[in-house]
């Protein structure tokens, strides 16, 4: 009942979910099943992405499977983080971190190139939700999620870029932020505290972040040559 259209690109579109569908269906079991369908999705297409075998209508059928699924994770952990800043249940965050990882590397068919793009920054929305509150200590859902993707981000190779990607979605933009429309005191404010409240939650991890860039600058930089160096040999072409 949520799927109300299906547009020329062939992704489904559907209505938001509400907050108590949500919580109906989490109470039938829906957040594990989302796991496992997250879990197997990405166990079941990467090995064709990595022999690079897949079509666009498998990308298609993905994209249309963990739309919805995405959208009653987002739901369900946004209300309940609301209603307890300690939630501690973190095991949605590796599938979506692998999800990510997925949608990141698979080649999407031009028709549906922005809506992968979308799932890709809902994913990154939904992980965000995990940082409210401001206390800083281990329990926090905020501190918890650090620590997953830093483990995430060298668990495989093909996680590093993904994960570092991850990471500039998360982290907040640096200041002055550029914007045609000036920024008012309160909005000034608002910014500076979300980034020190995200430098504190960062500084407990700050020997791991050290050793982490340490092993992901060298893959890093080599990419960046050689992309530089194609970039360069098109243009001289």
């Amino acid at each position: 009942k949520q799927l109300v259209s299906t547009q020329n690109t062939g992704v489904l579109q559907h209505k938001p979910m509400p907050h108590q569908l949500a919580l109906q269906l989490t109470e039938c079991g829906a957040v594990e099943t989302i796991i496992q369908l997250f879990e197997s999705t990405c166990k079941m297409l990467e090995r064709p992405w990595m022999e690079g075998i897949l079509c666009g209508d498998t990308v298609l059928s993905v994209v249309n499977m963990i739309q919805p699924a995405l959208d009653l994770c987002y739901t369900y952990i946004s209300y309940l983080l609301s209603k307890n800043h300690s939630f501690a249940n973190m095991s949605i965050v590796k599938p979506l971190l692998q999800l990510h990882t997925l949608l990141f590397s698979l080649p999407p068919p031009v028709t549906i190139a922005n809506t992968m793009s979308t799932l890709q920054h809902t994913i990154a929305n939904i992980l965000l939700t995990f940082t409210t509150g401001s206390s800083v200590s281990s329990d926090t859902s905020w501190t918890k999620l650090i620590q997953e993707v830093l483990n995430y981000s060298t668990s495989t190779p093909q996680a590093f870029i993904s994960s570092l990607m991850m990471f500039c979605e998360l982290l907040p933009q640096t200041l002055p932020i550029i914007s045609h429309i000036e920024l008012g005191s309160e909005e000034e404010r608002v910014l500076i505290h979300y980034r020190q409240t995200w430098a504190a939650h960062l500084l407990p991890f700050w020997n791991d972040l050290q050793l982490h860039i340490q092993s992901l600058l060298p893959a890093v930089v080599l990419m960046s040559t050689r992309w530089c160096a194609g970039s360069w040999g098109r243009s001289v072409t």
